[in-house]
Protein backbone atom coordinates (compact mmCIF):
# COMPACT_ATOMS: atom_id res chain seq x y z
CA UNK A 1 0.00 0.00 0.00
CA UNK A 2 1.64 3.33 -0.96
CA UNK A 3 0.00 6.45 1.21
CA UNK A 4 0.92 10.00 0.83
CA UNK A 5 1.93 13.30 2.70
CA UNK A 6 1.52 16.60 1.13
CA UNK A 7 2.66 19.94 2.51
CA UNK A 8 0.90 22.68 1.15
CA UNK A 9 0.38 26.74 2.37
CA UNK A 10 -3.10 27.60 3.71
CA UNK A 11 -3.92 31.14 3.39
CA UNK A 12 -6.44 32.49 6.37
CA UNK A 13 -9.59 32.53 5.51
CA UNK A 14 -8.97 31.95 1.63
CA UNK A 15 -11.28 28.43 2.23
CA UNK A 16 -11.90 27.92 -1.22
CA UNK A 17 -8.94 28.69 -2.42
CA UNK A 18 -7.14 26.11 -0.39
CA UNK A 19 -9.80 23.71 -0.92
CA UNK A 20 -8.93 23.63 -4.26
CA UNK A 21 -5.14 23.38 -3.55
CA UNK A 22 -6.15 19.88 -1.35
CA UNK A 23 -8.15 18.65 -4.17
CA UNK A 24 -5.10 19.38 -6.55
CA UNK A 25 -3.07 17.51 -3.99
CA UNK A 26 -5.30 14.51 -4.35
CA UNK A 27 -5.38 14.05 -7.78
CA UNK A 28 -1.47 14.23 -7.59
CA UNK A 29 -1.31 11.23 -4.81
CA UNK A 30 -3.85 9.25 -6.52
CA UNK A 31 -1.82 9.64 -10.18
CA UNK A 32 1.51 8.45 -7.81
CA UNK A 33 -0.28 5.58 -6.93
CA UNK A 34 -1.11 6.43 -3.57
CA UNK A 35 -4.42 5.17 -1.21
CA UNK A 36 -4.49 7.56 1.41
CA UNK A 37 -3.34 11.08 1.66
CA UNK A 38 -2.39 13.16 5.06
CA UNK A 39 -2.68 17.16 4.65
CA UNK A 40 -1.97 19.51 6.91
CA UNK A 41 -3.80 21.14 9.65
CA UNK A 42 -6.18 23.26 9.74
CA UNK A 43 -5.37 23.15 5.65
CA UNK A 44 -9.18 24.73 4.43
CA UNK A 45 -9.47 28.03 6.92
CA UNK A 46 -5.62 28.51 7.93
CA UNK A 47 -4.56 28.79 11.49
CA UNK A 48 -3.52 32.20 12.60
CA UNK A 49 -7.04 33.79 13.49
CA UNK A 50 -6.53 36.26 16.44
CA UNK A 51 -9.73 35.67 18.09
CA UNK A 52 -13.13 32.93 18.11
CA UNK A 53 -14.86 35.20 16.84
CA UNK A 54 -12.62 35.58 13.74
CA UNK A 55 -12.44 32.27 13.43
CA UNK A 56 -15.94 31.32 13.83
CA UNK A 57 -17.24 32.06 10.18
CA UNK A 58 -14.16 29.86 8.37
CA UNK A 59 -15.51 26.91 10.96
CA UNK A 60 -18.62 24.46 9.75
CA UNK A 61 -20.33 21.87 10.71
CA UNK A 62 -19.57 18.29 9.86
CA UNK A 63 -20.70 16.75 7.51
CA UNK A 64 -20.86 19.63 5.94
CA UNK A 65 -19.83 21.98 2.45
CA UNK A 66 -15.88 20.92 2.85
CA UNK A 67 -16.29 16.79 3.59
CA UNK A 68 -18.87 16.70 0.93
CA UNK A 69 -16.82 18.04 -1.28
CA UNK A 70 -13.79 15.76 0.15
CA UNK A 71 -16.23 12.85 -0.58
CA UNK A 72 -17.02 13.59 -4.06
CA UNK A 73 -13.44 13.78 -4.96
CA UNK A 74 -12.50 10.64 -2.49
CA UNK A 75 -15.14 8.87 -4.71
CA UNK A 76 -14.14 10.05 -7.72
CA UNK A 77 -9.97 9.17 -7.32
CA UNK A 78 -10.64 6.33 -5.29
CA UNK A 79 -8.65 7.56 -2.39
CA UNK A 80 -8.68 8.18 1.21
CA UNK A 81 -7.95 11.59 2.72
CA UNK A 82 -7.00 12.70 6.28
CA UNK A 83 -7.74 16.87 6.14
CA UNK A 84 -7.69 19.27 8.90
CA UNK A 85 -10.33 22.13 9.04
CA UNK A 86 -12.39 23.94 11.87
CA UNK A 87 -15.64 22.52 12.59
CA UNK A 88 -18.47 24.23 14.78
CA UNK A 89 -20.24 22.26 16.86
CA UNK A 90 -23.14 24.49 17.93
CA UNK A 91 -21.60 27.37 20.04
CA UNK A 92 -18.44 25.74 20.33
CA UNK A 93 -15.06 25.92 17.89
CA UNK A 94 -13.24 22.81 17.33
CA UNK A 95 -9.51 22.04 15.78
CA UNK A 96 -11.11 19.23 13.38
CA UNK A 97 -9.47 16.52 11.02
CA UNK A 98 -12.00 14.41 9.10
CA UNK A 99 -11.38 10.61 7.30
CA UNK A 100 -13.22 10.88 4.28
CA UNK A 101 -12.78 7.48 1.95
CA UNK A 102 -14.20 6.45 -0.86
CA UNK A 103 -17.55 5.25 0.47
CA UNK A 104 -18.36 9.24 2.20
CA UNK A 105 -17.34 10.13 5.47
CA UNK A 106 -15.67 7.93 7.94
CA UNK A 107 -15.13 10.27 10.86
CA UNK A 108 -13.82 13.07 12.85
CA UNK A 109 -10.76 13.47 15.33
CA UNK A 110 -11.28 16.57 17.73
CA UNK A 111 -7.49 18.19 19.14
CA UNK A 112 -7.80 17.11 22.78
CA UNK A 113 -4.24 18.86 23.20
CA UNK A 114 -4.09 23.15 23.07
CA UNK A 115 -0.66 24.74 22.78
CA UNK A 116 -1.63 28.54 23.50
CA UNK A 117 -1.16 29.51 19.46
CA UNK A 118 -2.93 30.68 16.77
CA UNK A 119 -6.45 29.24 16.99
CA UNK A 120 -6.25 26.76 19.64
CA UNK A 121 -6.67 29.62 21.98
CA UNK A 122 -10.12 29.93 21.10
CA UNK A 123 -11.25 25.66 20.66
CA UNK A 124 -12.70 23.46 23.00
CA UNK A 125 -10.75 20.61 23.58
CA UNK A 126 -11.57 16.82 21.93
CA UNK A 127 -12.52 14.18 24.65
CA UNK A 128 -12.19 10.91 22.55
CA UNK A 129 -9.34 8.99 20.66
CA UNK A 130 -10.70 6.40 17.76
CA UNK A 131 -9.33 4.33 15.31
CA UNK A 132 -11.16 3.47 12.25
CA UNK A 133 -11.71 -0.08 10.67
CA UNK A 134 -11.32 0.94 6.62
CA UNK A 135 -9.81 -1.06 3.69
CA UNK A 136 -6.46 0.13 4.08
CA UNK A 137 -6.11 -0.94 7.94
CA UNK A 138 -6.87 0.49 11.00
CA UNK A 139 -5.96 4.33 10.85
CA UNK A 140 -6.16 6.55 14.07
CA UNK A 141 -5.46 10.42 14.12
CA UNK A 142 -3.71 13.09 16.30
CA UNK A 143 -3.38 16.36 15.03
CA UNK A 144 -0.01 18.72 16.18
CA UNK A 145 0.63 19.29 19.57
CA UNK A 146 -1.04 15.57 20.94
CA UNK A 147 1.98 14.15 19.52
CA UNK A 148 4.11 16.03 22.48
CA UNK A 149 1.90 14.02 24.67
CA UNK A 150 3.13 9.78 24.55
CA UNK A 151 -0.16 8.28 26.06
CA UNK A 152 -2.36 9.84 22.95
CA UNK A 153 -0.01 7.61 20.44
CA UNK A 154 0.49 4.69 22.79
CA UNK A 155 -3.10 4.93 23.37
CA UNK A 156 -4.21 4.61 19.62
CA UNK A 157 -1.80 2.12 19.06
CA UNK A 158 -2.96 -0.07 21.73
CA UNK A 159 -6.24 0.09 20.35
CA UNK A 160 -5.07 -1.40 17.20
CA UNK A 161 -3.91 1.43 14.88
CA UNK A 162 -1.73 -0.10 12.12
CA UNK A 163 -0.89 3.65 11.11
CA UNK A 164 -1.69 7.11 12.77
CA UNK A 165 -2.45 10.07 10.91
CA UNK A 166 -1.25 13.59 11.99
CA UNK A 167 -2.01 16.84 10.68
CA UNK A 168 0.14 19.41 11.83
CA UNK A 169 0.55 23.03 12.04
CA UNK A 170 4.24 23.33 13.53
CA UNK A 171 6.44 26.42 14.16
CA UNK A 172 9.93 27.00 12.45
CA UNK A 173 11.21 26.56 16.19
CA UNK A 174 9.34 23.18 16.65
CA UNK A 175 12.56 21.47 15.44
CA UNK A 176 12.47 19.07 18.40
CA UNK A 177 8.99 17.39 17.13
CA UNK A 178 9.76 17.38 13.63
CA UNK A 179 13.27 15.93 13.83
CA UNK A 180 12.85 13.88 17.05
CA UNK A 181 9.65 13.18 18.18
CA UNK A 182 8.08 11.79 15.65
CA UNK A 183 10.90 9.32 15.01
CA UNK A 184 10.58 8.14 18.34
CA UNK A 185 6.70 7.80 18.30
CA UNK A 186 6.88 5.60 15.54
CA UNK A 187 9.66 3.70 16.92
CA UNK A 188 8.30 3.23 20.73
CA UNK A 189 4.52 2.09 19.34
CA UNK A 190 5.76 0.00 15.90
CA UNK A 191 3.70 2.04 14.15
CA UNK A 192 3.40 3.89 10.88
CA UNK A 193 3.21 8.09 11.71
CA UNK A 194 2.28 10.24 8.51
CA UNK A 195 2.87 13.65 9.63
CA UNK A 196 1.66 16.45 6.95
CA UNK A 197 3.43 20.04 8.04
CA UNK A 198 2.10 22.92 6.61
CA UNK A 199 4.73 25.20 4.57
CA UNK A 200 5.06 29.32 4.36
CA UNK A 201 4.01 32.18 6.29
CA UNK A 202 0.52 33.52 8.30
CA UNK A 203 0.45 36.84 9.27
CA UNK A 204 3.65 36.70 11.46
CA UNK A 205 4.08 33.78 12.19
CA UNK A 206 6.13 31.28 9.85
CA UNK A 207 5.00 27.78 9.63
CA UNK A 208 5.91 24.39 8.55
CA UNK A 209 9.19 25.28 6.61
CA UNK A 210 10.14 27.77 4.20
CA UNK A 211 9.72 27.13 0.23
CA UNK A 212 12.64 26.75 -1.81
CA UNK A 213 13.58 29.41 -4.62
CA UNK A 214 11.07 28.78 -7.25
CA UNK A 215 8.32 29.99 -9.26
CA UNK A 216 6.21 27.12 -8.34
CA UNK A 217 2.69 28.09 -6.12
CA UNK A 218 3.14 25.29 -3.95
CA UNK A 219 5.24 23.52 -1.57
CA UNK A 220 4.83 19.61 -1.05
CA UNK A 221 7.12 16.53 -1.47
CA UNK A 222 7.30 12.85 -2.08
CA UNK A 223 8.32 9.70 -0.20
CA UNK A 224 8.43 6.19 -0.56
CA UNK A 225 9.33 3.83 2.70
CA UNK A 226 9.74 0.28 3.33
CA UNK A 227 10.17 -1.56 6.66
CA UNK A 228 13.99 -1.48 6.52
CA UNK A 229 14.87 1.16 4.50
CA UNK A 230 13.26 4.65 3.55
CA UNK A 231 13.49 6.39 -0.06
CA UNK A 232 12.85 9.88 -0.49
CA UNK A 233 12.31 10.63 -4.34
CA UNK A 234 10.33 13.62 -6.19
CA UNK A 235 8.11 14.13 -9.17
CA UNK A 236 10.07 17.81 -9.85
CA UNK A 237 12.42 18.48 -12.18
CA UNK A 238 13.95 20.65 -9.99
CA UNK A 239 14.48 18.21 -7.20
CA UNK A 240 16.65 15.87 -6.18
CA UNK A 241 16.14 12.07 -4.79
CA UNK A 242 18.20 11.08 -1.48
CA UNK A 243 18.02 7.93 0.89
CA UNK A 244 17.84 8.19 4.60
CA UNK A 245 17.84 5.14 6.99
CA UNK A 246 14.73 4.24 9.14
CA UNK A 247 15.58 2.84 12.09
CA UNK A 248 13.66 0.50 14.54
CA UNK A 249 10.57 1.37 13.92
CA UNK A 250 8.71 0.26 10.41
CA UNK A 251 8.72 4.12 9.23
CA UNK A 252 10.74 6.62 8.79
CA UNK A 253 8.82 10.05 9.61
CA UNK A 254 10.86 12.83 9.67
CA UNK A 255 13.01 14.53 7.45
CA UNK A 256 16.59 14.84 7.76
CA UNK A 257 17.56 17.83 9.40
CA UNK A 258 18.95 18.91 5.98
CA UNK A 259 15.73 18.45 3.86
CA UNK A 260 13.69 19.22 6.19
CA UNK A 261 14.73 22.75 5.47
CA UNK A 262 13.63 22.54 2.13
CA UNK A 263 9.92 22.34 0.79
CA UNK A 264 9.17 19.67 -2.21
CA UNK A 265 7.28 20.13 -5.14
CA UNK A 266 4.93 17.27 -5.02
CA UNK A 267 2.81 15.27 -2.26
CA UNK A 268 4.95 12.68 -0.05
CA UNK A 269 4.33 9.25 -0.71
CA UNK A 270 5.20 6.28 1.62
CA UNK A 271 4.66 2.41 0.75
CA UNK A 272 3.75 0.18 3.48
CA UNK A 273 4.78 -3.48 3.72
Amino acid sequence: MQVAVAQIDPQLGEKEQNLAICVARMEEAAALGAQLLVLPECAIPGYMFDSGEEAMPYAEEIPGPTTEALERESARLGLHVVCGLLERDGDALRNAAVLVGPDGLIGTYRKTHLPFLGVDRFVVPGDELRVYDTPLGRIGIEICYDLRFPEVTRTLALKGADMVAHPTNFPMAAKVQTELITVARAAENRIYLLTANRCGKERWSACGWPRRTSTRRRCSSVRSTSRRRATRTTSSPASTSCTCSATGAPSCTARSSKRRRQSRSSPQTRRRM
